[in-house]
């Protein structure tokens, strides 16, 4: 009888060892789960000033955040809405003295552009005709 005795505290033993293990997990992960959640709203209030949501999506936002897979396809969404932005600020050169460049316009070439009379940052040919008129030398040839 003292081999069963032995097995039933060795059992209970164990059983208690999994138990700790598996409450210390718990608490771990809610703990991690609470401090998430305490981001969440200033996180979606950041994203909503930056312009990468819309201000009817932050629900949708902070419930995707809370979810860890769903926050790996907000943060793909966040990506492409932010490889948007940046190219249509490229295009739009909304800072001052600066050129809209499409990447198209390497080598430009005034005679052979099709728009006429386009205001660009890049010298013309009738400017090279005029400043080798004038005999000045330029480095931009």
């Amino acid at each position: 009888m003292g081999d069963f005795h032995e097995n039933v505290l060795g059992f209970v033993s164990l059983a208690s060892e999994i138990v700790k293990r598996a409450m210390d997990e718990i608490n771990s992960y809610r703990a991690m789960q609470k401090k998430a959640n305490a981001l969440i709203d200033g996180l979606t209030k950041q994203l909503d000033e930056v312009e990468l949501i819309l201000p009817t999506e932050k629900t949708a936002a902070a419930a995707m955040l809370a979810d860890p897979v769903a926050s790996l396809g907000l943060m793909s969404n966040l990506i492409d809405r932010f490889k948007e932005l940046r190219t249509s600020q490229v295009k739009e050169a909304s800072e001052p003295g600066r050129a809209v460049t499409d990447g198209s316009r390497e080598g430009y070439n005034s005679v052979t552009s099709n728009y006429v009379g386009e205001k660009t940052s890049q010298q013309k040919e009738s400017d090279r005709r005029y400043i080798d008129g004038l005999g000045v030398v330029t480095h931009n040839r």
